[in-house]
């Protein structure tokens, strides 16, 4: 009967309309979506004022625990069901009715349940003093007890208990099924007060909840946890449901494990799961409330945002595992620099943030960074070895009316890099003139974009003189960039852009070719000079690399023994263990190795013995100030010892004749500079 009448619906609904039975259509969550206007006369209310009501409503109070008895049974998977009740009526009280409910499924729209509503008042009447109708409420117990004991969920019901005056005081156990009842023994309990079995039904609100469910007669909600130690430990969602004026029913669920896990993944979410710092997600949401407090209450917040110095060498040379625990430890003395309220959060890798409140201004921020100093200069002591660490850290000191949290931390980033380009170790505050460096930058790179499409690259080179030979005997090529609107530009200028554009290894590529082309070329006119070519760190991690300079050599015709392969020491310890290999790759090639800016940096004399270079470029800082007969001592010694790993050593930056005189008493093969030459465009 039920399909039939589903697929008269579907048919037409001018059949629903003229039809005397009446039909509703209830949404899963109880909410009435629809009702034809037999059932609306039957309750004396038109269609348009029930939709969007709660179904539950239109049944008398005292029959609703039938609904809930049917509601079980669709949780446990039945799709249809029939029982009687009565329903509300404008008309004249309470009617006894007959409900005949399924579950409708169809495409395009949630489920809905859709029940066909037989007015039994007449039959009803007359059964009430028959058999049948005893044998019904007696099925509708049966089934009743059934679905509470068949619950996973703890069922109960209380009655109220009122004083003089007439008002609920406590509430008094009636029933609970077994899954309610856990370890507890229910005889005895039936007639006792809540918090006779439940002693922290008043200190959790769920006594209150039970009283004011009699007294508004309104369906209330609680999530109660209970500290461990309870028979009740752990946390529950109980919902309470007016039966009648004397009656509630209570469910509650144990939802313990779903807390932790909604616990544990709302703190993976937003915890760094190595350090267990607060994340992004996390951090930004910090400042952001720490910005609208500012705004609303007034005081200052100071964003600090840090990066550790050199930590990837200690990755590339120590591990991962080790760069880890150093991590944590830097984690555990940056949270110690701080007051309680700050935070610090890591970001990823090496960098860290610290939101400061009630921070204003330097000198607020001064105190704070010299703990933060002291707390990673003091040696960490990691499987035994020590290492002492420092950060570059920029500092934004917010205003009044900041609200932009994703603008706060993008201004302390450009700030951090301000001091890694100032020589790292130091903190700069962020300023307008930092922004606009970064604004100029990202133009410039859209600018070297069209430089690599357009080859509007050039190739200078300085001269290198062999001091024994007294003559030129070859050149340094070196880059240089012919912009449309600002002439030629120095590497130092758009390098850095290049390499965050990852543009670095195709550059160098042209360069080293075009080098070799134009070498070739000065060969043919009988020129034997020799040709170095600077080479980055991206170019030499890169495993085709040799195969690269030796496709090069061939394509030009240049013997491998014209080609030196030049870099700079500083760029290439950092990736020390990959570099090694491609360099001693080259020598066996017959390309020499040059080294360039020893003295500075990371440079050391233990570098140096490691190294597989033919060249050593001692950095013009040498030649400064040569009345201090120290600094002539350290140029000589540096000298002898290139001599004695067995390189040969080339000075750089000499300028004046005295410093020329002094390259040649310390026995140096090799001197450039402005007194023997200045970069001028190369041409084969």
């Amino acid at each position: 009967m039920l399909e039939a009448a589903d697929d008269a619906l579907a048919r037409s609904s001018s059949v629903v309309e003229r039809m005397p039975l009446g039909l509703v259509q209830i949404s899963m969550d109880g909410t009435l979506l629809d009702a034809n206007p037999a059932f609306a006369r039957l309750v004396g209310r038109s269609a348009e004022s029930m939709a969007g009501s709660k179904a539950l409503d239109l049944l008398a109070p005292q029959d609703r625990h039938l609904a809930f008895v049917e509601i079980a049974s669709h949780e446990m998977g039945r799709t249809h069901g029939v029982f009687t009740c009565r329903v509300r009526s404008t008309l004249g009280g309470e009617r006894w009715v007959r409900l005949q409910w399924r579950t409708v499924e169809e495409d395009g729209r949630p489920p809905y349940v859709l029940a066909f509503v037989h007015d039994v008042e007449v039959e009803a009447r007359a059964a009430l003093v028959g058999d049948e109708l005893l044998a019904a409420v007696e099925a509708e117990r049966a089934i009743l007890n059934a679905a509470l004991e068949a619950s996973p969920d703890g069922i109960s019901i209380f009655t109220a208990d009122r004083g003089p005056d007439g008002e609920v005081v406590d509430a008094l156990l009636v029933r609970m099924n077994q899954a309610g009842a856990g370890s507890l023994t229910l005889d005895g309990l039936v007639g006792r007060s809540v918090r006779d079995f439940f002693p922290e039904a008043d200190e959790t609100g769920f006594h209150a909840v039970l009283l004011e469910a009699f007294r508004s007669q309104q369906t209330q909600r609680l999530v109660v946890e209970v500290s461990p130690g309870s028979t009740w430990e752990g946390v529950y969602d109980n919902v309470v449901v007016p039966i009648d004026a004397d009656r509630v029913l209570c469910t509650f669920r144990n939802i313990t494990r779903a807390r932790h896990d909604e616990m544990r993944l709302l703190h993976a979410a937003t915890h760094d799961a190595l350090t267990g710092l607060p994340n992004r997600v996390l951090l930004r949401d910090r400042i952001e409330h720490a910005l609208h407090r500012v705004a609303r209450d007034g005081g200052a917040v100071t964003i600090a945002f840090l990066d550790l110095d050199g930590f990837k060498t200690i990755n590339d040379t120590r591990g991962h595992t080790y760069g880890d625990e150093v991590l944590r430890q830097v984690s555990s003395r940056l949270t110690r620099s701080v007051r309680d309220g700050d935070t610090v959060a890591r970001l990823g890798g090496d960098e860290f943030v610290l939101v400061l409140e009630g921070c204003a201004d330097e000198q607020d921020w001064l105190p704070v960074h010299g703990r933060v100093t002291a707390a990673l200069s003091e040696p960490l002591v990691v499987d035994g070895h020590p290492v002492t660490l420092r950060a570059s850290i920029g500092v934004v000191f917010t205003s009044p009316g900041e609200t932009d949290a994703d603008a706060v931390m993008r201004n302390a980033d450009i700030a951090m890099y301000a001091s890694k380009n100032a020589g790292k170790s130091r903190y700069t505050v962020f300023t307008e003139e930092h922004r606009r460096q970064v604004l100029d930058l990202a133009a410039l790179e859209v600018d070297l974009e069209r430089a690599v499409e357009e080859n509007q690259f050039e190739l200078y080179s300085q001269p290198i003189h062999d001091l024994r030979l007294g003559r030129v005997v070859g050149n340094e090529v070196l880059l240089r960039w012919r912009h449309p609107d600002r002439g030629v530009l120095l590497p130092a200028s758009f390098l850095p852009a290049l390499e965050t554009a990852g543009r670095m290894v195709e550059v160098g590529g042209w360069v080293l070719r075009e080098a070799l082309r134009q070498t070739a070329a000065r060969r043919a006119q009988g020129h034997e000079d020799m040709v170095t070519v600077n080479v980055s760190v991206q170019q030499l991690v890169r495993s085709d690399f040799v195969r690269t300079v030796r496709e090069a050599l061939e394509e030009s015709g240049t013997v491998s023994r014209c080609l030196t392969v030049e870099i700079t020491e500083s760029q290439m310890l950092p990736s020390r263990s990959s570099v090694l290999g491609q360099l001693q790759e080259l020598r066996n090639l017959g390309v020499r190795v040059a080294v360039d800016d020893f003295g500075t940096g990371y440079s050391s004399l233990s570098h140096l013995a490691d190294l597989p270079v033919d060249l050593v470029k001692i950095d013009r800082s040498f030649l400064v100030d040569l009345s201090d007969a120290r600094r002539e001592a350290v140029l000589r010694s540096a000298v002898e010892l290139t001599t004695a790993v067995g390189a040969e050593c080339l000075v750089e930056g000499v300028e004046t004749v005295g410093q020329l005189e002094l390259v040649h008493a310390t026995g140096a093969r090799f001197a450039q500079g402005f007194l023997l030459g200045r970069p001028a465009p190369f041409e084969g």
